[in-house]
């Protein structure tokens, strides 16, 4: 079920935006913080993505090499 809805960093990363938002409707934020860290978690969701494709492909090489 989690897979259909983009996996598990998608539901945090998706998560945490909505959180700063309302933060930044009920004043607790200006709008550059805002823009700052939904910046910043969208980068950690992209590394996190490009490791881990990385790490597989690590995985599928090094078992077809054995």
């Amino acid at each position: 079920m989690i897979e259909k809805l983009g996996g598990r960093k998608f539901i945090y990363a998706l998560i945490v935006v909505v959180m700063v938002f309302v933060g930044w409707i009920l004043g607790k934020l200006d709008a550059q913080q805002f823009i700052n860290f939904a910046t910043s978690i969208g980068g950690i969701y992209v590394a996190g993505n490009v490791l881990t494709d990385l790490v597989n492909k690590n995985k599928t090489t090094t078992t077809t090499e054995q």
